[in-house]
């Protein structure tokens, strides 16, 4: 039997859930207690991901990925452990009293991310996180500006006439 598989971030992979593979061929599906677990794992540091398949013996000899990532049947998440490198939170410790301010961008969930933040010293348990794209962006920006090369040779912009 021909199957699909697919993985991502569970709030992208359990909407498009609609049945659980269990004791039986498939038991009744629990999204919020599904959502519930994958948050509880992220905000423990915890790299969430979402596993489903689908039965491709339902659907036509040549589908589209679009017929074949929906009507998933979910089994189960996976919470990866990435610990901070050895010597990490000394270095960030040592950055700000240089007076270094430290900032984390990161593209983990939210929850993970700040689990992650809290156990280096970036934040403190309940500090918010940016989660807009474009807000993180911009304070990136804002941070990082990098001047102009200063032995860089500039075109001479004389008229020639």
């Amino acid at each position: 039997m021909p199957v699909a598989m697919v993985k991502g971030a569970p709030e992208a992979v359990l909407p498009l859930c609609v049945c659980q593979h269990g004791a039986e061929a498939s038991a009744t599906f629990d999204r919020k207690a599904a959502e519930t677990a994958a948050t509880a794992a992220a905000e423990q540091g915890f790299r969430v991901l979402a596993l489903a398949m689908r039965d491709l013996d339902e659907i036509d000899d040549r589908p589209a990925v679009d017929d074949i990532e929906n009507e998933l049947t979910f089994l189960g998440l996976v919470g990866m452990a990435e610990p901070p490198r050895e010597g990490m939170k000394e270095a960030l410790d040592l950055c700000r009293s240089a007076g270094i301010k430290v900032m984390m961008i990161t593209g983990d969930h939210p929850a993970t991310a700040s689990a992650i933040a809290v156990r280096l010293g970036i934040s403190d348990d309940g500090d918010k996180v940016p989660t807009s794209r474009r807000s993180t962006t911009k304070s990136a920006k804002r941070s990082y500006r990098i001047p102009p090369c200063s032995h860089a040779r500039r075109p001479n912009r004389r008229s020639t006439s």
